[in-house]
C-alpha cells in the first residue's frame, strides 16, 4: 500500500490469517491512521475518475464480470449509495457478506441458490478470466492529478497476450460470442453445458496453453503461479 508501518508491532512479522493478528493490525493507532488516510485519498480520487468515464452520468449503474462473489460491485455501491448498482455476472457464487441495499446480482450460470454440486463444477473461473484478459496491466489505485484522477498500473503482467496461440483462442471466442449472439436466444442450460465440457474436458492444445501461462494470483493466494 505504500505505508510506512510501525517497526515495533510484533504482528506485522506473522500470518494476517493466523489468530488474534489482524486484530492486532488493524487495532494499531498509527496503522488506522494511514488506513483511514489512504482510504480517503482513494475514495476522492475514485470517484473523480468514475465521473471522468461517464459513469456518474445517469441514475442507475451497472457491473458486468465473468463473476465470483460480485465484491467489486459491492464496493462501488457503498461508494455510491444513493445510486442503484446492478451486477451481471457469468457465474455467481453465494455471497460471504451482505450486499449493500442498493445492489442487485444476477448469475447467467450460476446463481446463489442453485445446487452446490454445480456451484463446485463452475467455482473455477481462472480459466475464463485467463481467456478475458489482455496486456493491460492490474490497477493498483488512483491518483489525482493536475485535476484529472488516473490509474496507477502495476508493473507486473504475465498474460502471454503476444503469443499467437493465446491471439488465436481470443479470436475464436470472440467469433463463438457472436455467432451465439445471431443464432439462438440466450440459454444459460445450454451455454453451462458447453461450458463445462470445455473446462472439464479441454482440448488438449488449449490445457497446455493454459498450464504453460502463468497466473497472478497475488491478491487471492500472495503469489504467481503456473495455471
Amino acid at each position: 500500500l505504500g505505508l510506512a508501518l510501525p517497526r515495533d508491532l510484533p504482528a506485522l512479522t506473522r500470518r494476517f490469517a493466523d489468530p488474534g493478528v489482524a486484530d492486532a493490525i488493524l487495532g494499531d493507532a498509527a496503522i488506522a491512521a494511514l488506513l483511514a488516510r489512504r482510504h480517503a485519498e482513494q475514495r476522492a480520487a475514485l470517484l473523480a475518475y468514475l465521473a471522468q468515464q461517464g459513469a456518474m452520468d445517469g441514475d442507475r449503474l451497472a457491473v458486468a464480470d465473468i463473476g465470483w462473489r460480485g465484491s467489486i460491485q459491492d464496493n462501488l455501491a457503498r461508494l455510491l449509495p444513493g445510486r442503484p448498482v446492478a451486477g451481471f455476472y457469468l457465474a455467481l457464487l453465494p455471497a460471504l457478506s451482505a450486499a449493500p441495499p442498493n445492489a442487485t446480482k444476477r448469475g447467467f450460470l450460476l446463481q446463489p441458490g442453485d445446487p452446490p454440486r454445480l456451484a463446485r463444477r463452475l467455482r473455477f473461473v481462472a480459466p475464463l478470466e485467463f481467456a478475458a484478459s489482455d496486456g493491460t496491466p492490474t490497477t493498483l489505485g488512483y491518483a489525482l492529478r493536475d485535476g484529472r484522477a488516473e490509474p496507477l498500473r502495476d508493473s507486473l503482467a504475465v498474460v502471454p497476450h503476444a503469443s499467437a496461440d493465446f491471439r488465436a483462442l481470443q479470436a475464436a471466442i470472440s467469433d463463438g460470442v457472436v455467432a451465439a449472439a445471431t443464432l439462438r436466444t440466450p440459454d444459460p442450460a445450454f451455454a453451462r453445458s458447453l461450458l463445462l465440457q470445455v473446462v472439464e474436458t479441454p482440448p488438449p492444445a488449449l490445457a497446455r496453453l493454459f498450464f504453460e501461462a502463468w497466473r497472478d494470483d497475488r491478491f487471492g493466494a500472495g503469489t504467481l503461479r503456473r495455471g
